[in-house]
């Protein structure tokens, strides 16, 4: 998005498809993400659209904004407020199993989800049938490339079966 322009950067030729094929190309043209997705740019006959109308639900009739990327997996990581530890602690079964990690050096990782669990802007979430409590916690998500670096940020709603992960932290 660029000025409250949306640029169809998968309209480049039919040859990238996905964020992970711009990803590809390029590393393979030894540019940044944010380098290469500029050339395109000012280089190509992109579609254009305005955010507003394609901010709707999404509808098999008209654009619509989708997820950014299709990641191959999502990882989650880090506790960071005490206000989230003293909640935890509350619904666990499993008392101090919280500790060591709001005191660690190193972060909290887990795993969440495949593509096929992710949903665009605007589209419903899925939640677990054996689950009473969910929770939606809106968090900053990082795209990370090939290569072990940022290549962008986007928004990510961490949905959480509370109930199911008090029983057991390990449940996560």
């Amino acid at each position: 998005m660029e000025d409250g322009a949306i640029h169809d950067l998968t309209d480049v030729d039919g040859k990238l498809s996905s964020f992970l094929e711009i990803l590809k190309e390029s590393y393979r043209r030894n540019m940044s993400v944010e380098s290469f997705v500029s050339s395109l740019i000012r280089e190509s006959a992109l579609k254009i659209y305005r955010y507003d109308p394609l901010a709707g639900f999404p509808t098999s009739e008209r654009a619509c904004l989708r997820m950014p990327c299709q990641p191959p997996e999502v990882w989650g990581c880090g506790v960071t407020y005490i206000r989230s530890k003293q909640a935890r602690e509350m619904e666990t079964t499993t008392k101090g199993i919280y500790d060591k990690v709001y005191e660690a050096i190193r972060p909290e990782v887990f795993f969440k989800a495949t593509a096929s669990r992710c949903v665009g802007p605007n589209e419903p979430i899925c939640i677990r049938s054996d689950s009473k409590w969910t929770v939606p916690e809106p968090e900053l998500a990082f795209i990370v490339g090939m290569r072990n670096e940022i290549v962008g940020y986007t928004i990510g709603n961490d949905v959480s079966a509370r109930d199911i992960e008090g029983e057991n932290p390990l449940y996560l």
